[in-house]
């Protein structure tokens, strides 16, 4: 209620490891790099939908509202 947010924030650190997982599971191995960053709050009452391609080597955290809260790159070895 202080900060006037709709319900509470979704710590950054979950929602990075959720997409780390979602990385490896498009590029069907480890990963020799990952790195992500925020770029809007994401909250507990609304859905967050995880994207992404192998083919690119991008995954997003994307709100109910169509924000991307949360943008990472990775690659593979080899």
């Amino acid at each position: 209620d202080t900060e006037g947010y709709p319900g509470l924030v979704v710590q950054g650190p979950f929602i990075a490891a959720r997409l780390c997982g979602l990385a490896r599971a498009l590029a069907g191995r480890d990963l020799s790099h990952f790195s992500f960053r925020a770029q809007a709050p994401a909250f507990s009452t609304q859905p967050l939908y995880l994207t992404g391609s192998s083919v690119g080597g991008e995954v997003r955290a994307v709100r109910c509202d169509g924000i991307t809260a949360m943008a990472a790159t990775f690659s593979t070895r080899g």
